[in-house]
């Protein structure tokens, strides 16, 4: 829920701190903001990898339409 706030660029900063807020009592601060930030890398690359998986699929959906659309 923080991370979707339009508060911060990329959503870093306020998702780290609220890492280090709740679960501040489990580990050191150091060691959640590298898992946070290994976390947040992580799962953007995994976004962007399966963004460039469907890319095709997407583009034939949008462009076979306008095509059919001449045909006829």
């Amino acid at each position: 829920m923080i991370a979707s706030l339009p508060v911060t660029i990329a959503h870093l900063g306020l998702t780290q701190a609220a890492w280090i807020h709740f679960v501040g009592a489990f580990a050191p601060p150091e060691t959640l903001l590298a898992f946070s930030l290994a976390a947040h890398a992580t799962f953007t690359v995994t976004r962007a990898m399966i963004g460039v998986a469907f890319t095709p699929r997407a583009y034939a959906e949008l462009v076979r339409p306008s095509a059919m659309r001449r045909l006829a």
